[in-house]
């Protein structure tokens, strides 16, 4: 990539900071001028030092725009060589709060340009103590948003949007990859194994390793891995995985993608003994049961279990007090009895309700703390339909709501509306008949609404109808459009597809 020219270096370096182009007090065009020299025309070199100055909304004294143009020395602009860059970026990393470093050192468990979910990264950090909560019924999870969205702010990492805007992921610019890699080599935080060549016949203290690739004859022969915290695996790292009895203090295990039948060195059975474990991803494994021993697991807080085929949970699962995130696909079998045991649970998904769901759809209101909840309707009663709404009453911290139905209703929608805390709906309904009215008392606090139905009906938004909607999206087959109602979000992102 060619460097920018002055104005276009200008027009970044400023609009970074003072919002824009033409911003700049006079008393700091000078030492902006010299700073951008030394970034020689690199975008990333730009955005890095502009976060410095302006971070948390607040532009640095002019003293500090001297003092860091002092200590960035040559820069970039003789030759834009990987070792200038690097001492520009570290300026950024040294500059983070603690517990901002510690996350960014962990995204050197990642390979060069995955995508790194953001929920799912944010539970490594909970699971690994880096989310710390210093006020009583604050979500570890929202706070770790913060810390996640805050990284973004520094363009320390990099968003990754779907369709409607939402970042739901993020990528490490390669620059910023090599500086932690290099970090967390020297601070022995993250060991990668990845197929270069590199030995660690010399490491005997692993605290979190990586396994990217396997080699021809590499064996991960080390004295010990008790100090272990984490294990991720990508490829075919996982031909050489040590025995999972060997990770006693284990606390995040990652294992997405990996074909676990084609290892029989590997029995699942022993992770019922890796009592410190928080964190188990075992999704796209091609593994069809879960032993009993997973009950064993007390502290484990995050157990994603998705794409693989259908699976049988063992009754032993409602053990698992501490159990926050659980995620499965709606084909699996149904979740055992007793799931009234399962407070700590904050997201929930993907679960199915049939006839056979009395039990599961009445325990679903103690979970008092569920922020997410993604759920599929099969062949419901009314009695069952009846207690599932009960329970979505009772779920006040309800933030994000998927449901699968086959008829809607009215007063379900009413009851819908009525949520405090809701953010995101998505209904799929298989049947819909008469008329859906969204009136203007509720989803005060709604920003997404997504409805998709094939069966033709109509749905009508009483002006004022959810007030914070930012993204509607409707894909549904419709007998008569009253234009006035249908379109009261004047700020909002509206897609109508009509079947």
């Amino acid at each position: 990539m060619e460097p920018l020219s002055e104005d276009d270096s200008k027009r970044l370096f400023y609009t970074r900071i003072f919002s824009n182009e033409s911003g700049c007090p006079r008393e700091f065009e000078e030492v902006s001028i010299d700073i951008l020299k030394k970034c020689g025309g690199v975008p990333l070199a730009i955005i890095t030092v502009a976060s410095l100055l302006a971070s948390k909304q607040q532009v640095k004294m002019v003293d500090e725009w001297h003092g860091l143009l002092e200590s960035i020395g040559r820069g970039l602009t003789e030759d834009r060589s990987v070792k200038e860059m690097l001492q520009i970026l570290s300026f950024s990393y040294y500059d983070l709060p603690s517990h901002l470093k510690t996350c960014l050192l962990y995204l050197s468990m990642f390979p060069e340009d995955y995508k790194i979910g953001k929920d799912r990264l944010i539970w490594m950090w909970i699971a690994e103590s880096f989310v710390q909560c210093e006020k009583a019924k604050t979500s570890l999870f929202e706070i770790g948003e913060t810390y996640f969205y805050e990284l973004l702010n520094r363009n320390m990492i990099l968003p990754v949007y779907d369709r409607d805007g939402t970042v739901v992921a993020c990528n490490v610019h390669d620059m910023v990859l090599d500086l932690i890699l290099s970090l967390s080599s020297e601070e022995n935080f993250v060991t990668v194994v990845n197929g270069t060549g590199d030995s660690m016949s010399s490491q005997s203290n692993i605290r979190r390793l990586a396994l990217h690739d396997a080699r021809k004859g590499t064996a991960l022969e080390t004295p010990s891995m008790f100090k272990v915290r984490s294990v991720a695996s990508f490829g075919d790292g996982i031909d050489i995985m040590p025995s999972f009895s060997r990770f006693v203090g284990l606390r995040v295990l990652v294992l997405t993608g990996c074909s676990l039948g084609d290892h029989n060195h590997l029995n699942l059975r022993d992770l019922g003994s890796l009592l410190q474990l928080r964190y188990l991803s075992l999704a796209s494994t091609g593994i069809s049961k879960i032993p009993e021993e997973f009950g064993k697991l007390q502290f484990l807080q995050v157990l994603d279990l998705r794409e693989n085929d259908e699976m049988e949970l063992p009754s032993t699962v409602i053990k698992l007090r501490r159990l926050m995130c659980l995620l499965i696909d709606w084909k699996h079998d149904r979740l055992p009895d007793g799931l009234r045991n399962l407070a700590s649970m904050e997201v929930l998904g993907e679960i199915r309700l049939g006839c056979d769901s009395l039990s599961i759809a009445k325990d679903l209101g103690n979970m008092e703390g569920l922020r997410e909840l993604r759920i599929v309707f099969v062949d419901v009663s009314l009695e069952l339909q009846k207690a599932f709404v009960e329970s979505l009453g009772k779920l006040s911290s309800i933030q994000i709501l998927f449901i699968n139905v086959k008829e809607a209703r009215q007063e379900d929608l009413d009851i819908l509306g009525r949520l405090p805390a809701l953010r995101y709906l998505a209904l799929v309904i298989y049947r819909w008949s008469g008329l859906l009215l969204v009136g203007a008392d509720g989803f005060r606090c709604l920003e997404t609404f997504e409805l998709r139905s094939m069966s033709p009906g109509q749905i009508l938004f009483r002006l004022g109808a959810m007030p914070k909607a930012e993204r509607v999206f409707l894909s549904v087959g419709l007998r008569v459009i009253k234009e006035e109602l249908l379109f009261p979000f004047p700020d909002a992102f509206m897609h109508v597809s009509l079947t």
